[in-house]
Parts: C-alpha cells; structure tokens; sequence
C-alpha cells in the first residue's frame, strides 16, 4: 500500500514539472529496499545463511557469523558458521569435535588424530625422537608413545627415551634404553638384571654370567662354578692340573680329581715323602715347612704337638723345637706346659731339684727352688708371708710394707707414705698423694674420693687438684652466688664443688679460669653453663672455651638461631635450619618457610621462594603474580598467565582477560585489548576495541574515529507518521510550485 501511494505521488508530481531531484528524494525515502539498516526480527525477513540475528527485542540486526576460535554465544551452532558449533565452555566456534589448533578440554575431545593439551587440540604427527607433549601417545604419531618429552617405539628401542621398560635386546637406565651385556660385562639388577637373554647379573662382582657360571665367567660368594670347574679369584677355572703341577684354590683346587692343591702344587692324598703338604702326609713322614719328610729321632729338631714329629715314645718340646722324653726329667729341658718330673723344678727351661733353704740364694716364682711352704722372691728364699727385713715382691705381714724388695715397718699419720689405699701407712691410715692421712680425711687433708664432714653438720667435700687430678683436698661447702669456690675441675663436670646445696661450682670466665664461682642450677642468664639454662636462656659456646659457655636470652622470631627443632628460639618457637632464624611452627607472615614447611592460614598466607622462601599475604586481585602460580593469589582468584596478576574466574570489570578467559556477566562485558570493559558506549561516544568492542548493544567500534556508531551506518529511523508527513510536505511543495507555473 506504501509504495503505491508513493507511486502516485512521484508521477503526479512528474507531471507537474516539479524537478528531479524532488523525486529522488521522495522515491529514497519511501522505497523500503534502499533502507541501510538490515533490521530482523519476528516481522522481518529472516537474515542470510552467512549471518544471525543479533537479538530480539529493541533494534535487532543481521550481523555476520563467526569463524574456528571466534567469540560466540548460544546452543548448539549459535552464531557460529555453518559446520561449526559454539563451545559454551569456552565461548569460541568450534568442530564438533574439535579439530587441530581449536579448544578442547573437560568433557569436550579433540578428533581422532588429536590431542587435547593446555586445552587446545594438538596433531599427533610427531616422529620418533622428535619432540612431544602429553602422556602415553601424546602428540606422536600411532604406534608410538611420548616418553621424557620425545617420541618412542612402543616398546622403546636402543637410544630411545624410556620409563620402565624396552624392547627385551635393551634395558631403561635414566630413561634412555642401552643394549644389554654380554657375558663378563658391568650390569645391574636382579635376576637377568641389565644382562642379555640367558645370562643373569651377579650381584656380589656386578658382571653378567651364565648360571651356574662357566669356564672365564665370574663367581664367588654363594655362587659356584659349574661341574668341572673352581672359582678362583672370582673367574671359574677348569680343574684338569695333575701332580707336581703349579695349581690354585684349596682342597682338590684346579688340580685333577683325587688330587689336592698343596702350597700352589697338585699332590697326592694323602701327600708323599717330597711332596708338597699343609698338615698331614704319609705315616713314614712328617709335613715340614710344607714338604713331606721323614720323621726325627731322639734330641733332633722337631714340629708339632704331641709325638708330633718324632719317633714314637718320645714327644715334640714346642718350646725348644726337639724331641724329649715326657715328662722331662733331671737336666732336660722343659718350660711353657711342659712341667719336669716330681722333685724337679723347670729354670730357665731346665728341670732342678727344689731344696734351698730361708735366705739362701733360689731361683724361680712362687716355691721356686726353695724348701716346701717357703717363696723364692727376688733370688733368695723367705717366708709366706714375708717378714720384716726378708725380700718381697708385693706384699708383707700385716706390720710391715713392701718397699724396694725389703718388708719395711709401716709408716704413721703425716708421714710420707708410698702406694694407694692404706700403702706404706699404719692401720686406719690411707696414702694420698704420698702422705699419710686420716680415712676418711677431714678439711685440709689429703684426699681421693671422699671427705669426713664436721662436727656441726657442715658438708666437705673432695675438690681434686688441677694439676694431679689423681688426689685433691678436702675443703667445706660454704659459698654462695657469685662467690669463689673449688671444685669445677673434678668430674662429674657440673659439681656442687664447696658451694651451698643448690648450686654448682663452675670456672669464672671473667677472671681466672683455675678460679671457681658459684652459680645456680641451671643457671641463668650471664652465668656459666655447660649445656643447659633456664628456660629464658640457652648455654652459648663461644670465645670461652670447648666445655663451658655462657647462658643469653633465647632469640625471638626472625632473630638467628643455631640447633634443629627449638635449638636456641624462645618458648614456643623452633629454628629453622635453612634460614637460620627462630619462626613459629607453622610460620606466620615474614616468616621463613619452604620445601615441606607450609605457612599458617594458607587461605591468606603463600611461601614466597623468589627471596629464600618467606610467608606472604596472598595478593588481591591485580596484584602481580609469577608464572603459574596460583598460589600468590588470594582465595578465590587465578594468576593470569598472560598479564601474570590475579584476577577472579571468570574476569571482572577491568581484570585481564584472554581468549580462554571470557569476562563475566558476557552480555554486558567484553574482553577489550586484554582486559573487561564494560559495553556501554552509546553511538557517537569514544570507544575501544573491534567488532562491538566497549559499544552498547547493535553498535561497533569504528576504528578510523574510535567512536561507537551503527553496523551498517542507519538511516534515522522513519515511523509511518514521519514517511506521511515528508510526503505532505513534498505534496504541498509540488502543489506550490504547479500553481506557480501555471
């Protein structure tokens, strides 16, 4: 109806003369396939095949579909081109399923001939020793399976990349397959180990043999040759060396059956005169210095115990290396466990009668040459127990003391005295340090052990000497803290020593180290200490020597420390050994961690290993992140890893944004030059981006201005009301101008 209404008006106003141009313009305005905006919508042409509807309601438009890993929305194909389908996951067109170079990952798999890897689909075309990625086949081609980044046979071949296993002529060692030994080669393993087929690795020499091992193969341990041969020096040898032959090993050796392997040569069993042999030969001979000889006679030279090698009745003397009767009389020789006949003594490895008499000259230990019940001490007879003036050897009768070899008599209190104990002092009397002294010794005596307390309860004790710490003097517990005290030097090192009941005796570093002082137990902080101190302190070793130190404060967190677990840190704290200071356990914010130690809190807290791995506050969203990292940012946020800062899942207004990272809220936001602005431009105003870019709805961002305007440019918009009130105006122009040509 509108356009011949239009007709009428352009040939009435023809007619009227009325001129071109006012024509056209009238035929432009209501000619409805000259409109510049291609509208759609429910009273619409439907759009071409090659474009979609962009929305229903409003100003919908036609605009064009998109292409493999462009932007799209909606189920199934969407706004995808025909054959491709929109990936909801990840909000591009697709294959279904996807091919080479397009998104892939969850629920969604590449096509056969793909892999999905860091969600894009791969080709599996790699060679072998080529380069690759994934696990099993990975990207290599079929057959073929990616092993420490690089395609292998399946199984591995020699030189190729490796896991566990390879083919059966080759072995996996740091995954790469080497050929297996050969016999006598190095190999590893049980059984077979690294060893070809047939053979087995030796454990014990670390070489493949056959087993049992043969002739040249190495053995040893519990691994014997095969029948035949003998394993020497860990190599099987074939034992076919016959008598008076050079041989090795022991028993039959690598000698012939029935033979033995005597001193390196085959001989006979038993071994015959002038043959080699180790104990034993034929009865007519003896086996000296390892040859076969015949046996001795009377006072010839003899070997071995018993008849050993002598003539029968007489015996071996082991001492003397000749043959003897047993036992040994008068004049022969005896000595060691040989003993001479009753009545006889052995001296000087001869028997002698035992007759002499008190002080006369002997000869022997104990009886010796000497009468019965008398001693023959130091080359004269005494008695038993020796008396005063007769020699003695240890001790003497109960009066006297043996000294110099004489029994002397004993010595009283503060004399000078000789031996320990009781000594060369009378009865309740003990020798210390060559005096004698009461037992037990009071205060300023002598002492080894123990001291006699006073009569008033006051404790003494034994402080031994510096010097000759073998004897000390007795000396009264009476000081206290601070005070000069003995006792430090003798064992047990913490020593009361003469301080008060409570405290220890330990050497003071200020002043003379021979010196003691007084300190408590454990000791506090200043005072000298061995291993422990009070619990607000720690026993610091340092200029002051090996033994002893002095007690400071515990260090607090992230001061230094020494020792594992707490070592030196205050209460509550432990030392981290690869830090070197005090930390709690687990460590809080600034403090050491890393390896298996995890910060407190892990929701706000990450170990950051870039400075020697301290505890930080996870990072909000736009603060910048490393790499894979995840665990920088705080809970709830991603590290990008294209502008390497935090950011939400999915992106939010002004966060980092990719083609595998849509913004959130897709209608309203778009990913504009890696990160989401809002698309609420409106047409004329400055925008950013291509295609709709930072645009509200049905406007693009124009590149050459950088302002929002239509896709296509529109016309203004004309309403039925408008077009009739152009064509009023036009008519009333031409009905003007026809009157006036009239």
């Amino acid at each position: 109806m509108r356009s011949s209404i239009a007709g009428q008006v352009i040939a009435r106003l023809s007619r009227s003369g009325l001129g071109v141009a006012c024509v056209a313009l009238l035929a432009l305005f209501l000619t409805p396939s000259l409109s510049f905006a291609a509208t759609c919508g429910l009273f619409d042409p439907p759009c071409p095949s090659t474009q979609y509807c962009d929305g229903v309601f409003g100003n919908p438009q036609c605009q064009l579909r998109r292409t493999s890993n462009q932007s799209c929305t909606g189920l199934g194909q969407g706004t995808c081109v025909s054959g491709l389908a929109c990936d909801l996951t990840f909000g591009v067109c697709r294959h279904a399923p996807p091919t080479t170079g397009e998104v892939c990952g969850g629920t969604i798999f590449c096509a056969t001939g793909n892999l999905c890897i860091s969600n894009v689909c791969v080709a599996q075309d790699r060679a072998v020793n080529q380069t690759c990625s994934g696990s099993g086949q990975g990207t290599c081609q079929t057959d073929l399976l990616c092993i420490g980044g690089k395609c292998s046979s399946n199984p591995p071949q020699i030189g190729q990349n490796c896991d566990l296993s390879c083919a059966s002529n080759a072995y996996c060692s740091a995954g790469v397959c080497l050929a297996r030994g050969t016999s006598n080669s190095s190999c590893t393993g049980v059984g077979q180990g690294t060893c070809s087929s047939g053979l087995v690795c030796d454990l014990g020499l670390g070489k493949c043999r056959q087993d049992p091992p043969v002739t040249g193969e190495v053995c040893g341990g519990t691994i014997v040759c095969s029948a035949g041969n003998l394993c020497v020096g860990n190599v099987c040898v074939a034992q076919n060396r016959t008598v008076n032959q050079t041989c090795s090993g022991s028993g039959q050796g690598t000698c012939q059956s029935s033979l033995l392997c005597i001193n390196g040569k085959c001989s006979n069993n038993p071994p015959q005169i002038g043959q080699n042999c180790d104990l034993m030969c034929t009865q007519d001979a003896n086996c000296i210095a390892g040859i076969c000889e015949a046996k001795g006679l009377p006072n010839e030279p003899c070997t071995g115990v018993g008849q050993g090698t002598c003539i029968s009745g007489l015996a071996c003397d082991l001492a003397f290396g000749v043959c003897r009767h047993a036992p040994p009389t008068a004049g022969e020789v005896c000595g060691g466990a040989i003993t001479c006949a009753l009545g006889s003594l052995c001296i000087s490895n001869l028997c002698v009668s035992q007759n002499r008499a008190v002080n006369e000259t002997c000869s022997g230990i104990g009886q010796g040459t000497c009468q019965s019940s008398l001693l023959c001490i130091n080359g004269k007879c005494a008695n038993d127990p020796p008396q005063v003036g007769q020699n003695c050897d240890l001790s003497c009768a109960s009066n006297a003391y043996c000294g110099d070899g004489v029994c002397q008599a004993r010595h009283a209190v503060d004399s000078i005295c000789i031996g320990v104990g009781q000594g060369s002092c009378q009865t309740d009397l003990i020798c210390v340090n060559s005096q004698c002294t009461n037992d037990p010794p009071t205060t300023g005596q002598q002492c080894v052990a123990e001291c006699a307390d006073r009569a008033d309860g006051t404790q003494v004790v034994c402080v031994r000497n510096v010097l000759n710490p073998a004897f000390g003097t007795c000396y009264a517990q009476s000081n206290d803290v601070g005070e000069g005290c003995h006792g430090w030097q003798q064992p047990p090192i913490e020593a009361q020593g003469t301080c008060l009941t409570g405290l220890v005796c330990r050497p003071d570093l200020v002043g003379d180290p021979f010196d003691g002082v007084c300190t408590n137990e454990p000791p506090l902080i200043g005072q000298v200490c061995e291993t422990d101190c009070a619990a607000d302190a720690y026993c610091r070793y340092g200029d002051e020597g090996i033994l002893f130190g002095l007690c400071v404060a515990r260090p607090a967190a992230g001061e230094s420390c020494t020792g594992a677990g707490q070592g030196t840190c205050a209460s509550g704290l432990l030392c981290d050994l690869g830090a070197g200071t005090c930390r709690h356990d687990p460590p809080l914010e600034g403090e050491a961690c890393g390896g298996a130690i995890a910060c407190a809190d892990t929701t706000n807290l990450y170990c950051d290993d870039s400075i020697s791995g301290i505890c930080r506050l996870r990072g909000a969203a736009g603060t910048a992140c490393g790499p894979g990292v995840a665990t920088s940012c705080a809970s709830g946020l991603v590290c990008d890893s294209d502008a390497l800062e935090c950011r939400h899942e999915p992106p939010l207004l002004g966060e980092a944004c990719g083609l595998l990272a849509s913004c959130a809220d897709a209608a309203n936001v778009a990913c504009v030059d890696g990160r989401c602005a809002a698309q609420d431009r409106t047409e004329g105003q400055s925008c950013a981006g291509t295609g709709q870019g930072t645009c509200s709805a049905g406007l693009v961002c124009d590149a050459s201005t950088g302002t929002c305007r239509n896709d296509p440019p529109a016309q203004v918009p004309f309403t039925p009301w408008l077009q009739v009130s152009l064509v009023l105006v036009l008519v009333g122009l031409g009905t003007h101008y026809v009157r006036r040509f009239q």
